[in-house]
C-alpha cells in the first residue's frame, strides 16, 4: 500500500497531458512543465484530482478503489488539493460527478490520474473524452490528465514487492497440493500402485 500511494504520489506532479492527446510514453516521473503542474498554483489555490480506475460490478472492488483514494488524500496529497475517486464505467461516482465535486469545493484546475497499467484505449480514448465531456460544464476550469500508472518506473518494485513474500512461503510452507483434497486422492492412487511392488520385494 505504502509503495502505491508514493506510485500516485508522483503520478499528479508529472506526465500531465492535455485534454484530448494521446499521453505520452515516457516515464511518468519524467521533467514536468511548471507552467500545468498543479506545483505552478499558489499553496491557496484549489487543485481537483481525480483518481479514474475502470470501475466494477463488484462493490467491494469499487469500495477498495475509493479507500485506496482516501489513503492518497490523507498521507501524500497537499492541502489543497481535493482528493475525489472516479470510476470510468460501471458504478459510481463517475468522472462527471467528481469533477463536479471538485468544481463545488473551488478547485480552479482538475488533474485526473487514470489508475491504468498501460495506454489502451480507456486511456487514450475513454478516459479523456469523458474528461472533456465534464470539463465542458465548467469552461473557467482548466483540466489535465496524467499518464497512467503503468508508466511509473516504480511499479517495478511494487510488482517484486508483491512476488517476493510469495516466493518465500511458496519456500517455507508444505506443499499445498499435497494437502488439498485432490492431493489426497493422488497420494491414495500413489500408493496402490506401488503396493504390488513393495509385496513383491517382501516375497524375494
Amino acid at each position: 500500500m505504502q509503495l502505491l500511494l508514493a506510485l500516485l504520489a508522483a503520478v499528479p506532479a508529472a506526465g500531465l497531458v492535455p485534454i484530448g492527446a494521446p499521453p505520452r510514453r515516457t516515464s511518468a516521473l519524467a521533467g514536468f512543465d511548471p507552467r500545468i503542474s498543479p506545483h505552478a498554483y499558489g499553496s491557496k489555490t484549489k487543485v481537483g484530482v481525480i483518481i479514474v480506475d475502470h470501475g466494477s460490478r463488484r462493490e467491494e472492488s469499487n469500495k477498495r478503489h475509493e479507500s485506496l483514494c482516501r489513503a492518497y488524500a490523507s498521507t501524500r496529497a497537499r492541502p489543497n488539493w481535493i482528493v475525489r475517486p472516479a470510476h470510468m464505467e460501471l458504478a459510481q461516482p463517475s468522472i462527471a460527478d467528481a469533477f463536479d465535486d471538485c468544481v463545488r469545493e473551488g478547485c480552479e484546475l482538475v488533474v485526473c490520474h487514470p489508475l491504468f497499467l498501460g495506454p489502451g484505449r480507456h486511456v487514450v480514448e475513454d478516459v479523456p473524452a469523458l474528461l472533456e465531456e465534464a470539463n465542458a460544464r465548467h469552461p473557467n476550469v482548466r483540466s489535465l490528465m496524467t499518464e497512467p500508472l503503468g508508466n511509473s518506473p516504480l511499479l517495478v518494485d511494487l510488482i517484486h514487492d508483491m512476488v517476493v513474500p510469495a516466493v518465500e512461503r511458496k519456500e517455507t510452507e508444505p506443499d499445498a497440493f499435497k494437502n488439498s483434497f485432490f492431493g489426497q486422492i493422488q497420494a491414495a492412487i500413489d500408493a496402490q500402485a506401488a503396493a504390488p511392488k513393495a509385496n513383491a520385494e517382501a516375497d524375494k
